[in-house]
């Protein structure tokens, strides 16, 4: 039931209309559209007790996530890690460019190593059409079988 009536109801439904064709903005989760920063040395520390990663557990800190989790641990026999140290990631970051030598900077390793990854890489993609070539024979194979249940 309406307490206005059908003219003003009209005209209110227009100017809604209106209003959100101007202001129409597409749907956003805002969940995806926050992401965690990413820091210099991310990914890169590992816990010595659990094997587990060391990420931001507070502000600066780099912690074990098993510890910060409570997670069991198989390696550990069912125990949960108990890892409490923490490195500030200023700290981190100070060290590790620290400990790397001087040479490492130099254009002949850089070139050295790089050209020892392309190496590798193109290795692991050379491997892979073998696999291809296995996965086609067995295909052929289970087909051939298909056709004679069938018969």
């Amino acid at each position: 039931m309406r307490i206005v009536c059908d003219e003003l109801w009209k005209r209110v439904k227009e100017h809604q209309r209106l209003v959100c064709e101007l202001f129409d903005f597409p749907p956003r989760n805002r969940l995806k559209t926050t992401h965690p920063p990413d820091y210099l040395l991310s990914d890169m520390l590992q816990c010595p007790e659990c094997g587990g990663s060391y990420a931001i557990s507070s502000k600066d800190h780099y912690s074990c996530i098993n510890r910060k989790k409570r997670l069991p641990i198989d390696d550990l026999g069912g125990e949960c890690c108990g890892n409490s140290k923490t490195i500030t990631r200023h700290e981190f970051e100070e060290r590790v460019p620290n400990c790397i030598p001087v040479a490492f900077y130099s254009l002949e390793i850089f070139d050295l190593i790089s050209h020892k990854m392309i190496a590798v890489e193109t290795g692991k993609l050379k491997a892979i059409p073998s696999r291809k070539d296995e996965t086609a024979k067995e295909l052929c194979a289970i087909t051939r079988q298909q056709k004679n249940l069938a018969q």
